[in-house]
C-alpha cells in the first residue's frame, strides 16, 4: 500500500495501517469510519445505529439514532463480533501512535475532583450514578455525580473512615471508620446518615452483598467478621476468622464470603446463609487485596509480602 510522506513516522505507519483494516471489515458491514480524533468519532451503523464517541473521548459506546436517550445500549446483532473486531483495530493503534508531540493515550483523564483530605477508598452505585469518596484524614464521604463529574455533598462519618461499600438495592452507604469501630450508614438517595453501628476493633474493610442485604465488616485487630443487615440497619453476628483479616469479597450467588488475613497468610471462606467459617487455606505471605469473579468461579488474592497472586476455584471450597 503507498504511504504519503505524512505517514513515515513508524507510529503514523500504524495508526494508518490499523485504521485502513478497521476500515475494510466496517466496509463489509456497510460501517463508515471517521478518524481522526483521535481515530473514530463515529461509525453508521445499518438500521439507524450509531457507535458515537462524546467530545470528552471516553470509550466508545453503540446507541440508536432513534433513540433520545444518551448512552442507551444497542445490541450490534450477528455482526456484532466483526464490528467489535473493527473497533478494537481501530482503539488499539490510537492507543500505540508515537509522534512528535509524544504518546496518545485512551482513555484520557476526564476530570480531576476535589474530595476531603486523605482519600482512601471509593465505591460505585451505577444504579443512580453515584461514587463515594471515603476522606480518612477528613472524617467525610464526598459523594460525586458520575456523569457530569461533580461533588453533589459531603457527609460527616466517623474517625478515620477506611473503607466504603453501596448496597444499591437498599439505598444505603456502609463506610468502616477504623478509629472509633463503628460503621456509618447513610441513605444515598437523601445523603443523609440513618445510623451509627458499633462493631469491633478497627473495622478496616467493607463489603456488601445485595441480594441477601447484609454487609461483612473485616474488624482487623481483633480477628472477627461484623455481619450487618443493610435494610435494618442492625448487628447481626460476629464470626471469628484470621488473624488481622483486611479485606472482604462477597460472591452472593454462591452464598461465600471470602476474608484475606494478613498476618498468618491464610484466607477464610465463609456460609453467608449459617454465617459459619467453612475452610481456612493458606495463601501466599501477608495477603491483603483480595477479588471475585463469579463468572468463572475464581477468587484471586493478592500477597503483599510475596509478591504474588493466589488464584483459586472457588467451586472447590
Amino acid at each position: 500500500m503507498l504511504q504519503p510522506a505524512a505517514f513515515r513516522d513508524s507510529g503514523a505507519r500504524r495508526l494508518l495501517l490499523a485504521s485502513a483494516g478497521a476500515s475494510v471489515v466496517a466496509a463489509s458491514l456497510g460501517v463508515t469510519v471517521r478518524g481522526p480524533r483521535p481515530l473514530i468519532e463515529d461509525m453508521t451503523l445499518c438500521a439507524g445505529i450509531t457507535l458515537s464517541r462524546r467530545k470528552q473521548r471516553g470509550p466508545p459506546m453503540i446507541t440508536s439514532s432513534r433513540q433520545k436517550t444518551r448512552g442507551r445500549t444497542i445490541r450490534a446483532g450477528r455482526h456484532g463480533a466483526l464490528i467489535a473486531f473493527a473497533l478494537s483495530m481501530a482503539l488499539l493503534s490510537a492507543a500505540t501512535v508515537r509522534g512528535s508531540t509524544g504518546a496518545v493515550a485512551l482513555p484520557p483523564v476526564l476530570a480531576t475532583l476535589p474530595v476531603g483530605k486523605g482519600p482512601v477508598a471509593v465505591a460505585v452505585d451505577p444504579v443512580v450514578h453515584r461514587a463515594y469518596v471515603a476522606n480518612y484524614g477528613a472524617n467525610t464521604v464526598s459523594v460525586l455525580d458520575t456523569r457530569r463529574n461533580t461533588v453533589l455533598a459531603t457527609i460527616p462519618v466517623g474517625n478515620s473512615p477506611d473503607a466504603v461499600a453501596v448496597d444499591p438495592v437498599a439505598h444505603r452507604a456502609f463506610v468502616a471508620n477504623s478509629q472509633d469501630n463503628t460503621v456509618s450508614v447513610f441513605d444515598t438517595r437523601r445523603n443523609t446518615v440513618l445510623a451509627i453501628i458499633p462493631v469491633n476493633r478497627r473495622p478496616f474493610a467493607v463489603a456488601v452483598d445485595p441480594v441477601a442485604h447484609r454487609a461483612y465488616v473485616a474488624n482487623a485487630v481483633d480477628n472477627t467478621l461484623s455481619v450487618l443487615d443493610t435494610r435494618r440497619t442492625t448487628h447481626l453476628a460476629t464470626i471469628r476468622v484470621g488473624a488481622f483479616p483486611t479485606a472482604v469479597a462477597v460472591d452472593p450467588a454462591a452464598h461465600r464470603a471470602y476474608v484475606t488475613n494478613f498476618d498468618d497468610n491464610t484466607l477464610s471462606v465463609l456460609d453467608t446463609r449459617r454465617n459459619i467459617v467453612l475452610v481456612t487455606l493458606p495463601v501466599g505471605r501477608a495477603p491483603q487485596g483480595m477479588a471475585i469473579d463469579p463468572t468463572i468461579h475464581r477468587a484471586f488474592i493478592a500477597n503483599y509480602g510475596a509478591n504474588t497472586l493466589s488464584v483459586l476455584d472457588t467451586r472447590r471450597l
